[in-house]
């Protein structure tokens, strides 16, 4: 055959395929329509690019753009191939469509304003009404957003199965000493006891308590590639809502976003919404093998970014590539953000301490929090969060299990070179179905309400009679109490299935209720933290966070208090 030129891509923005691409096949690598689609793109930058009309070569692209993907959706008889893989999730029909996307990718322009494939332009007027709408903040302060680009994807989305389960993941024990005596002294707490006036959600940042993000988490974001980064606060959106129901969801917030890497790079911190975003433990953090076993605080990050500019630089000589070195720094600061986000992961740091509530023991006090940043997530008194089941559980293969969190408490030996101990305490649900005359109400876990009621009557609505009759109502069966779970049996937050689901798979999301709707979509604190040293307790969130973001921008409201 002819002899074609190959044309090299070095960025993308591509984001792996999603939705309804689901329902849709890849076309192979040697198929003649992927071929066809690659030289097609390759004439137009000839075209576009070439300044010799002479020239009688032919180009094709070595390969489609990092997560880009030609796949194949047959209706019928008719079977059509579509490019997917845009930031926005809009697919291109015809090679030709591609192609103003793909000459923005070989230009310098970082502004996707510059693009004008049709996917682009929608996506810039979307963010561009969203950004101009006036907001009510829960912390006042919502900048305007600027969006930068990264060169490769961080990570491509982990879908149901493929991301551990709670049951199938096991524990990691952190080298920490845990004073025996504590295990063997915890009582549920008595009723006299008096406890320190909690601040309400909204004081601590939460905009409910059954919503998926809070304010000074560590969390995936999308921008020309799912990045990571901490929420800096939450505004509510204008809304028509009825004053009668005035509770609100993700989707009705925006929030302030300051990327993830480190304070040097100065990111611009972005505005997104909801859908923008996942929780950390949606997708695995990708591996850094130069600083794979390094906490984020052991790594000079100034002096390795003045070394690596340098090499470039050396490198470059008299080819002097103000592009490529902006690359190679966007690279950089990606390592930087996957080694934070480990190192954020595998730390603690507590806040509103109950001072009434301290006691003493066997060579060790005991303190009492309403709250704690643990990893990512921040969890707080009455939060269920997600932990490995008792070993059986009335014959559930994959039971769904949750600790309520009634006490945060740690655990500080007498002896200054034992390390302290964080421990959870309450009561472990069991979600399941039983007849109705069988439900104990008094110790069903949707009697606390908040998540757990919400979990229950969104899965008992979608019951038919005839399945309700059959198969029984769906409710929280306690079994353990008391339970006691140290830090490295906390799994992660436990999120009301129906909207982690429709923040995770927006178009299927329905569907995917109907049938069972399941919380092990997501990993656990112990499979993301993976290689970085476990770092336990820190003073507070900002050193938490540390120099991984810009100095000074992590401002916590005062229903916080570290």
């Amino acid at each position: 055959g002819e002899k074609y030129y190959p044309i090299y891509l070095q960025r993308s923005d591509g984001q792996g395929y999603l939705n309804d691409a689901e329902n849709s096949d890849p076309v192979g690598q040697k198929d003649e329509r992927l071929t066809r689609w690659r030289a097609v793109i390759g004439s137009h930058i000839k075209y576009q690019l070439g300044d010799d009309p002479t020239d009688k070569r032919l180009f094709i692209l070595a390969s489609l753009p990092d997560g880009y993907e030609l796949r194949e959706i047959k209706s019928g008889k008719t079977a059509n191939v579509y490019l997917f893989g845009h930031p926005s999730n809009a697919r291109y029909r015809t090679a030709g469509e591609f192609v103003p996307h793909v000459l923005w990718l070989i230009s310098d322009s970082v502004d996707r304003n510059d693009c004008f494939c049709t996917p682009c332009m929608e996506l810039v007027r979307r963010e561009s009404r969203q950004v101009s709408a006036s907001a009510t903040p829960v912390q006042q302060h919502l900048p305007q957003p600027s969006i930068q680009p990264t060169a490769k994807p961080v990570s491509q989305g982990v879908k149901a199965g493929d991301a551990p389960t709670q049951q199938q993941v096991q524990e990691v024990q952190q080298p920490q000493q845990q004073p025996q005596q504590a295990q063997q002294q915890y009582q549920p707490a008595q009723a006299t006891q008096q406890q320190a006036a909690a601040p309400s959600s909204t004081d601590m940042g939460i905009s409910s308590p059954s919503n998926i993000f809070r304010l000074a988490e560590l969390v995936w974001f999308k921008d020309r590639a799912w990045r990571l980064g901490i929420i800096l606060s939450i505004s509510r959106k204008p809304t028509t809502s009825s004053p009668h129901n005035p509770t609100f969801d993700d989707h009705d917030y925006i929030f302030t976003m300051a990327p993830l890497g480190h304070s040097i790079f100065r990111k611009p911190n972005q505005a997104k919404e909801a859908s923008e975003m996942r929780p950390f433990l949606t997708f695995s953090v990708p591996d850094s093998p130069e600083y794979k076993t390094q906490p984020f605080s052991a790594i000079d990050w100034v002096a390795e970014t003045e070394k690596r500019r340098q090499a470039a630089a050396a490198a470059a000589g008299a080819n002097n590539n103000p592009q490529k070195q902006a690359q190679d720094m966007e690279y950089f600061c990606l390592e930087a953000s996957k080694v934070a986000a480990r190192t954020i992961n595998n730390c603690f740091s507590l806040f509103n301490k109950q001072v009434d509530r301290v006691q003493g023991g066997s060579g060790f006090s005991m303190e009492f929090y309403s709250g704690v940043f643990l990893g990512a997530e921040m969890i707080v008194v009455g939060d269920p969060v997600r932990v490995t089941p008792p070993p059986k559980v009335d014959g559930d293969g994959k039971p769904t299990t949750v600790m309520r969190v009634d006490d945060i408490v740690l655990l500080v030996p007498h002896a200054r070179s034992h390390a302290v101990n964080l421990q959870f305490r309450g009561t472990v649900y069991h979600l399941t179905r039983q007849p109705e005359t069988q439900i104990d109400a008094s110790s069903a876990g949707e009697t606390h309400g908040g998540p757990f009621a919400e979990e229950v009557d969104y899965r008992n609505a979608l019951l038919d009679p005839a399945g309700r009759q059959a198969g029984g109502k769906w409710t929280w069966q306690a079994i353990e109490k008391p339970a006691l779970r140290n830090d490295d049996g906390i799994h992660g937050r436990f999120y009301v299935s129906h909207k982690l689901v429709q923040i995770l798979h927006p178009d299927t999301w329905q569907v995917t209720m109907r049938d069972g709707g399941a919380p092990s979509m997501l990993n656990t604190r112990q499979h993301n933290g993976g290689g970085v040293p476990y770092a336990g307790r820190v003073v507070d969130r900002r050193t938490g966070v540390g120099a991984s973001i810009t100095e000074g921008v992590l401002n916590l409201p005062g229903g916080i208090r570290e």
